[in-house]
């Protein structure tokens, strides 16, 4: 404006110092709400499609005085900017200077709050900061977790491969138990954006250590959730790492689990090699049917029931019924 009216040295001279910084702040502003100015004059002054709680800063802006304009700090004190985007992202931008506490209750009210967020605020300036929070270890761990998740759900694959998956990996591979539960839990939201490669490779080595694991919790999660990796497994993983496994933990101490051994059984039945399924399948069951927990000599039952006809006629009449015979007079 003042270039037009050939007061440009006024500007400079005696204007303050942010003068031009307001003048461009109202035209971003404008840009937002209206897009490209093509007649500043003009287009300027419609203000139908600015926010009535931004309106008055967004004129003081455009002040016809240069020392009259609005100091650019003072627009942050703006009712408009009072809202829980620019709280959240002012938050994070301060997050080293906050408590422990203060994490705690602002990541726990996080995840209720950003699906009403822009999806770029979310990807580029909430997403960074929030896989370094959790890559670096948090007490708030799962409610970071769920925050990423739920953005991770709006990016397309190439996104999420970028901005998500390197943390998939990094939080596999923690030693924080809390975190590798809260991983397996939510398997369903993220497993199917992870490449069958990078589950093979870089993922299913620090899963499958969940089943020696001394805390009966992680091993109990670790088989109820290990059927979901399946359908992603090389037969040479499957047979030589997963199975292994599997028996092994046929013998645990804790009653709930081998029940929960003898439920996955059932459930990766196809996915077994037809050269040797009949016979990994009637082991593990069969074993399960000797078991002094009953579920787990139910889940042995079920599961038999389940891939029955996994088994030709003859392993049926040779083997399944001699074995689940006795069990009509348990």
């Amino acid at each position: 404006m003042e270039l037009s009216r050939g007061h440009w040295d006024d500007v400079i001279s005696k204007g303050p110092v942010w003068a031009i910084d307001s003048w461009c702040i109202a035209c971003v502003i404008y840009e937002c709400f209206n897009g490209i100015i093509n007649d500043p004059k003009r287009d300027l002054t419609k203000t139908a499609a600015i926010p009535k709680s931004l309106l008055p800063e967004y004129r003081r802006l455009l002040h016809n005085s240069p020392s009259g304009r609005l100091d650019p700090k003072k627009l942050l004190q703006s009712k408009f900017l009072d809202n829980p985007l620019v709280r959240s992202v002012e938050f994070l931008d301060n997050i080293a200077l906050k408590s422990d506490d203060e994490k705690h209750a602002f990541f726990q009210s996080l995840s209720d709050r950003i699906d009403s967020f822009p999806k770029a605020c979310c990807c580029f300036r909430i997403l960074p900061i929030l896989t370094h929070a959790l890559q670096h270890g948090s007490e708030s761990n799962l409610s970071i977790l769920m925050s990423v998740l739920k953005i991770g759900a709006s990016l397309d694959s190439l996104e999420y491969e970028k901005l998500v998956v390197p943390c998939v990996v990094q939080l596999f591979s923690s030693n924080e138990r809390s975190t590798r539960l809260n991983m397996l839990k939510h398997l369903p939201e993220f497993l199917p954006h992870l490449s069958d490669k990078l589950v093979n490779d870089s993922i299913f080595p620090h899963v499958v250590s969940g089943f020696t694991d001394t805390l009966p919790l992680l091993r109990k999660e670790t088989v109820r959730s290990i059927h979901r990796f399946v359908p992603k497994l090389d037969k040479n993983v499957l047979n030589n790492k997963l199975l292994p496994s599997l028996y092994k933990i046929q013998q645990d101490p804790d009653p709930a689990i081998r029940a929960d051994v003898i439920i996955v059984f059932g459930k990766i039945a196809m996915y077994i090699g037809e050269d040797r399924r009949s016979r990994v399948l009637f082991n593990a069951l069969s074993r399960g049917l000797k078991d002094k927990f009953p579920p787990t000599r139910n889940a042995a039952l079920q599961a038999f029931c389940s891939t029955i006809k996994l088994f030709s006629p003859e392993q049926c009449a040779r083997q399944v019924l001699p074995a689940i015979a006795p069990f009509a007079v348990d």
